[in-house]
């Protein structure tokens, strides 16, 4: 965040900013939301909505150990 001077949740409505978390390459931010189907997921959601980096960052939806080894091909 200091490198980047990320500071605020709203950072992540710029592009400029939101493209530093992309991993796959298509120029959109990436972030995990959480598990299919669980509460935490339905509210990260909400969350980006409400903050508008549902905008900037694509929310993906997969199992722990699922995120855990796409975070370890990064």
């Amino acid at each position: 965040s200091e490198k980047y001077n990320i500071k605020s949740i709203y950072d992540l409505t710029d592009p400029d900013t939101s493209v530093l978390f992309d991993s796959d390459g298509d120029g959109i931010g990436n972030m995990w939301a959480g598990h299919p189907g669980a509460a935490s997921t339905i509210i990260e959601k909400l969350r980006a909505k409400s903050y508008g980096y549902d905008q900037t960052m694509e929310l993906a939806e997969s199992d722990l150990p699922i995120n855990w080894a796409a975070l370890d091909a990064c």
